[in-house]
């Protein structure tokens, strides 16, 4: 048997201070360091999230709101049928999604879970993305670009009334066309069905879990990230995770600020194949 030779050992630069090290000490256990004021606002809003009052997505009051339409048939593989066959894909021969997949794969993505066929219909709020407390601190935001029976333009997703919001903002060509910062994602865009981008609205994990909430809410946007994933392959439609994106754009894009509200991920749906 030929030996097996160590790797080479491999040395990181270093980074003064280091920011993911610094990441990692900020959101440690903070149980034992709250304060008693800070103790009284966490059980304000644990009563609040019990009792329903918390907002728990956004709603843009002057937006066309266009009415989901799923088709539940596409989701008929089971879970082992797509963990065994699921891969991500930047193919571009594949044709526009229509609006019947659109909306399969945002309700079954991050919808409520009474929507879907033989849910409990018990569980009035709750998601098919788990999120720490329920709180649910992530948006989806479809740019569409070629969706068979949806306008173009820039849409945000309200599960809980189960809509595609149209933004009633121009959107500057610049702004949707170097969004990306990858030339292979430029190209892919033009004949994709359209551009998913997922926030982090902050202050919603925060005032219950203090400086550990951006722990939780990109673990909320990792656990969306999957769904998404799996819907998709489930339909046979290509999603493109993309880790190249320019946030001044996108935030400008989707008018957030940055602080209160950040960009955290962005995706290209491709079609079907």
């Amino acid at each position: 048997m030929p030996i097996l030779k160590p790797p080479p050992k491999l040395i990181l630069p270093a980074f003064e201070p280091d920011p993911g090290l610094e990441y990692l000490e900020s959101q440690r256990s903070w149980e034992h360091r709250k304060s008693e004021e800070e103790r009284k606002v966490a059980a304000f809003y644990r009563k609040q999230q019990t009792d329903g009052a918390l907002e728990r997505s956004k709603k843009y009051s002057l937006a066309e709101k266009v009415i989901l339409k799923p088709s539940w048939d596409l989701l008929s593989k089971s879970l082992g049928q797509v963990l065994a066959s699921r891969k991500t894909t930047s193919s571009k021969a594949l044709r526009p999604l229509n609006f019947a997949e659109l909306s399969t794969f945002l309700m079954a993505s991050s919808g409520l879970q009474r929507s879907l066929p033989g849910a409990d219909p018990s569980r009035e709020w709750q998601r098919t993305v788990p999120s720490a407390g329920g709180l649910y601190g992530a948006e989806v935001y479809f740019f569409c670009l070629n969706v068979d029976g949806l306008r173009e333009g820039l849409y945000h997703f309200q599960p809980e009334e189960g809509v595609l919001e149209r933004l009633p903002w121009k959107i500057q060509d610049d702004d949707r066309d170097l969004v990306f910062s990858s030339a292979n994602a430029r190209e892919a865009q033009k004949t994709a069905s359209g551009l998913i981008m997922i926030t982090g609205v902050f202050q919603r994990h925060r005032r219950k879990y203090g400086h550990r909430y951006l722990r939780f809410c990109m673990l909320e946007v990792g656990c969306l990230c999957q769904n998404m994933d799996l819907a998709a392959n489930a339909m046979g439609a290509g999603l493109w995770h993309q880790g190249a994106i320019d946030e001044g754009r996108s935030r400008r894009l989707l008018h957030v600020d940055g602080q209160q509200e950040s960009v955290l991920h962005s995706a290209l749906l491709l079609g079907a194949g």
